[in-house]
């Protein structure tokens, strides 16, 4: 019974390593969760995918660059000159960071469906039925 609990204790301790470890954001009633054991789907992406591009769109539209161009200079330490501004950067830097890993996942994601053998427009006929379509680990 006590290598029970204990299997039980391990599992739990690495499940709340990997929460506290994830990337949780409130923002807009959406809730960005990146964690290794969260087996995601196509649309769990897609969906990641849009809201994020909605949330970097605003800041561009706010601060007048482009995102890749904001981040560069983030990446190189520029600081704002405005301390109000603070929180919308770093905010601005992880949500952009988030887009191009979720990017990447999708990528990734569809090139192993690929391997797998199923086609491109197995995929869509399956996502346009809102069919789940998990990513293969």
């Amino acid at each position: 019974m006590a290598s029970i609990a204990s299997s039980a204790s391990v599992a739990v301790a690495q499940l709340l390593r990997c929460c506290f470890a994830a990337c949780l954001r409130f923002r807009s009633s959406v809730v960005y969760v990146s964690c290794d054991f969260v087996r995601m789907t196509l649309d769990d992406l897609l969906q990641d995918i849009y809201a994020l591009e909605d949330e970097v769109r605003g800041y561009e539209r706010k601060y007048g660059v482009l995102s890749e161009t904001f981040y560069e200079a983030y990446a190189a330490g520029d600081e704002p000159s405005d301390d109000t501004w603070v929180r919308d950067w770093t905010a601005w830097a992880s949500a952009f960071e988030l887009l191009q890993q979720r990017q990447g996942q999708y990528r990734t994601g569809v090139k192993a469906l690929r391997a797998q053998g199923h086609t491109t427009a197995a995929m869509i006929e399956k996502a346009a039925r809102h069919e789940s379509i998990p990513i293969p680990a």
